[in-house]
């Protein structure tokens, strides 16, 4: 899978399934180094849960969402609204 990212900047449920602890640890990474993409994708998992890196919290999910939101990413903004 080369590009994981969807058309909103998040990572598809395709690749969230196919979830690979490398690839949590490299996002997270970016996310706090300010990568929108990534705080959005950070956002979604733990919106959702259901994997062993992880948990879902939906606190952290809005924190994540917000921070992409604040730099103008839609994605993030669009799942922000629902929290």
């Amino acid at each position: 899978m080369d590009d994981p990212f969807d058309k909103n900047g998040c990572i598809s449920e395709t690749a969230r399934i196919v979830f690979d602890t490398d690839k949590r640890i490299a996002v997270l990474s970016q996310a706090k180094k300010g990568d929108a993409d990534a705080q959005c994708q950070m956002g979604l998992w733990h919106s959702k849960g259901g994997n062993e890196a992880v948990e879902e919290d939906y606190a952290k999910a809005a924190e994540w969402f917000r921070k992409a939101a604040e730099q103008g990413h839609a994605g993030a903004e669009y799942n922000l609204s629902f929290m």
